[in-house]
């Protein structure tokens, strides 16, 4: 799908325009993928889980294996959302008022974003508290994978 125009390059490919036919699946977003044999799947969690099954890297759909994988992906995506989407803004303002302009707007990046105590102890506890819960998994799974010995997507 070409995004472009952004988000008019979108358009014609969501449930409004397609209806069932959607490769969006009622969600309207991407990422999205199509198969092979028309099969769509959206989500990055659910992506990850649709292309391992297709490359053999996922175990068997519906065993206590999958669900923990799947678990893990999940949780991947929450570190995406609550750690490195809230961190992306602070990141690239201090980028560029420390670099361009001669890093004159360097003392002035506060003033749109806030000191650092403001926007990191959120992501800060999501991080520690999913490592915490990766580090776990790793530990019951007997590794060096997730899933034990088994390579899988997760």
């Amino acid at each position: 799908v070409r995004l472009w125009p952004y988000p008019d390059g979108l358009t014609p490919y969501k449930k409004a325009a397609m209806g069932e036919a959607s490769p969006l699946c009622g969600t309207d977003q991407c990422p999205a993928v199509t198969a092979p044999d028309g099969t769509h799947c959206v989500e990055t969690s659910e992506i990850m889980r649709f292309v391992g099954q297709r490359v053999g890297l996922a175990p068997p759909a519906g065993c206590a294996d999958d669900a923990k994988a799947m678990e893990m992906c999940l949780l991947a995506q929450s570190v995406l959302n609550q750690v490195f989407y809230p961190l992306l803004k602070p990141m690239i303002v201090c980028q560029i008022f420390s670099t361009e302009f001669g890093g004159w707007l360097a003392p002035a990046r506060r003033l749109l974003i806030g000191g650092e105590s403001s926007y990191l102890p959120a992501p800060q506890a999501k991080l520690t508290q999913s490592l915490t819960e990766v580090e776990a998994a790793l530990s019951a799974s007997g590794g060096p994978f997730v899933l034990g010995a088994e390579l899988s997507y997760a």
